[in-house]
């Protein structure tokens, strides 16, 4: 029995990844915004810079995954 996975089947599970991924990310990233609020009503600063930097990692995460799926399909490794 055959099982390799074809490279268009291998191509299109990694898509499906990548597209998850960009929704979790996404997802933290509209948690952290709804968050920001209340942290700065409670003047809580060290809350604040933390949700910051998390908002730009999930943001900056998201916009190069999306940025890789332009590119997509990738090419293969090279033989």
């Amino acid at each position: 029995m055959d099982t390799a996975i074809s490279a268009k089947h291998r191509n299109a599970i990694a898509e499906r990844m990548i597209k998850h991924l960009i929704e979790g990310r996404q997802a933290v990233a509209r948690t952290a915004h709804a968050v920001l609020p209340l942290a700065e009503k409670a003047n809580d600063r060290p809350r604040l810079e933390l949700l910051t930097q998390r908002l730009d990692l999930h943001e900056s995460n998201a916009w190069m995954l999306r940025s890789l799926l332009k590119k997509w399909p990738l090419p293969g490794p090279r033989q």
